[in-house]
């Protein structure tokens, strides 16, 4: 109950933090708040899109198949079960306060580098993960806290870098779209989560994973797969990510060259408007 009460709460301040602490701009520029199969194509076909998209999806793939897992792997591969709570607090916090190094080293190294900068990063982590020994209280909390750094990429990075796609668009296209754009990402984040809950789910089914209350052992084979759950396939994701953020077209100099673009092209429809 107080937990729920404590969600509530912070549901109800962020809402009013929404509605009172943000004012709300008249759009300047054509946009369809409509998603339909045109639009969804049009969307899909865009390159600087489908690069990011898919750079989310892996990257969101990785995280979600080690929080799906994180619990158990945390009770019967490193016999820690008694941790699992001060790990993932440790996880998040320092997510949360790594948020603004990271947005000061976006505005040196651009957002592209950074996102790479953060898929490197989680690399050793999960390596770590999956080699380290049972009941070493130390390695766990080092792993976990270098975890959180890379954690804040993910939670930053890509819903930063999409409005940079739909500038883009805007400049080549005429228009913004951007419920489309914003109900595609969310739906492959979506996505994500339910794929690495029924990859996780079967594979514990494989191993004979046992769910009754009364199995508070489980079986070698099962830590074994929970490390490779929280290892080799999040890792082969992330390798994913990393390729295509490779090949993800906005750069840092690109980025900049599309805000004075934009700039120039908000201020010629500001003086037609004037004239009219």
């Amino acid at each position: 109950m107080i937990g729920a009460a404590v969600i509530v709460g912070i549901f109800f301040l962020c809402g009013l933090a929404g509605s009172f602490g943000i004012k709300e701009s008249m759009p300047r520029s054509k946009s369809l708040t409509t998603v339909s199969f045109t639009n969804v194509k049009a969307v899909l076909t865009f390159r600087p899109y489908v690069f990011l998209m898919f750079a989310f999806l892996f990257m969101s793939l990785a995280v979600q198949m080690v929080q799906t897992n994180l619990a158990l792997y945390t009770t019967h591969s490193l016999g820690l079960g008694d941790h699992t709570s001060y790990g993932i607090l440790c996880v998040l916090g320092i997510a949360i306060l790594a948020i603004p190094l990271w947005n000061r080293m976006i505005q040196i190294f651009g957002k592209k580098n950074i996102f790479a900068v953060g898929v490197v990063m989680f690399i050793p982590c999960l390596l770590c993960a999956m080699l380290v020994p049972r009941d070493v209280v130390w390695a766990f909390y080092l792993v976990m806290s270098v975890s959180g750094f890379a954690i804040s990429i993910s939670m930053l990075l890509p819903w930063s870098m999409l409005p940079d796609v739909i500038d883009d668009y805007f400049l080549k296209h005429g228009t913004r779209r951007e419920a489309t754009f914003y109900s595609l990402y969310v739906f492959f984040n979506k996505f994500a989560v339910g794929f690495s809950m029924a990859a996780s789910q079967i594979t514990m089914s494989l191993v004979g994973y046992d769910s009754s209350p009364e199995a508070c052992e489980q079986s070698y084979e099962v830590g074994l797969a929970l490390r490779y759950l929280v290892g080799p396939g999040p890792i082969v994701c992330l390798l994913a990510s990393l390729s295509l953020i490779y090949t993800y077209p906005i750069d840092k100099q690109y980025r900049q060259e599309l805000s004075v673009r934009l700039s120039q092209f908000l201020q010629r429809q500001d003086s037609r408007q004037d004239i009219v």
